[in-house]
């Protein structure tokens, strides 16, 4: 991804392109400032890292459990931003929302049975997960925080499938009729916001969302671009073709092509 090919530069020279650095990478003084320097000389201007990523956290707190001891004093978020700053490049903190195995251990009513993903609807979690949002802005200075895994879980995620009961919102995975999940989400994704502005007002919030609910809401899952729009300064759509379909895979750039150009008609280029 750091290779452009020369006919393109032009096209892309006013998208700004970033990389992920994962809290693995991030560790190490030398892998880190390896990627940073080959992210900044490539004229990316985004790192993107994990600061919260399946549960643990990756910033230095006494309130939350980290994801390695090897995380001591400054956090892995906190290296990143020092790092990346010092080479002009905005940090992004990507942050698992519903998908938090601390959460589901914590708050065992809450949890959705065989898995580590818990109720969005449950009081406690959305209370937990605010909390974690304002710690992670008021500890670092990241540049933005990106919501990821802000919805239900789909029956693959979790080993009880279709048939799991969902404590807080009612009835079961498989039933899309009993709740407005997309509200419930949607709502979250509102709280948190505020709860980031409240710490402080120019940090950036953003979701990534299925590429699919560019065109349509999935009330499975309740993510809706729609509703999400209006609360955030960004949608990243995720446009992996391996989520569509085979066929999907077998033609990637159109795959690629499709979804986002459905976003930008309707919610314009500033939110994709």
């Amino acid at each position: 991804p750091l290779l452009v090919p020369p006919s393109a530069q032009a096209r892309t020279a006013a998208i700004p392109g970033g990389s992920d650095l994962s809290q693995w990478w991030s560790l190490t003084d030398s892998t880190r400032a390896a990627a940073i320097s080959a992210s900044s000389a490539a004229g990316m201007r985004v790192i993107v890292t994990d600061a919260k990523d399946g549960g643990p956290v990756a910033w230095s707190t006494p309130s939350y459990s980290t994801f390695t001891t090897l995380a001591s004093g400054d956090g892995a978020v906190e290296r990143v931003v020092r790092d990346g700053h010092a080479k002009g490049l905005l940090v992004i903190a990507r942050f698992d929302v519903f998908e938090d195995s601390a959460a589901a251990a914590k708050f065992p009513g809450s949890r959705i049975a065989g898995s580590v993903w818990v109720d969005p609807a449950c009081s406690d979690v959305r209370a937990f997960v605010i909390a974690q949002v304002k710690d992670l802005v008021s500890r670092t200075a990241i540049d933005e925080i990106n919501f990821d895994h802000v919805r239900y879980p789909q029956p693959p995620d979790i080993s009880a499938g279709a048939g799991a009961e969902l404590p807080c919102t009612g009835s079961t995975l498989g039933d899309v009729s009993h709740a407005d999940r997309g509200a419930i989400i949607a709502s979250w994704v509102r709280d948190a916001v505020a709860a980031a502005h409240s710490v402080r007002s120019s940090v950036r919030t953003s979701a990534s969302v299925f590429g699919s609910t560019m065109s349509d809401a999935q009330a499975d899952i309740g993510q809706d671009a729609a509703r999400f729009a209006p609360l955030l300064d960004a949608l990243r759509p995720m446009l992996y073709p391996s989520y569509y379909s085979s066929t999907a895979e077998s033609m990637p750039y159109q795959t690629v092509h499709h979804e986002p150009a459905k976003g930008l008609e309707k919610f314009g280029d500033a939110k994709i």
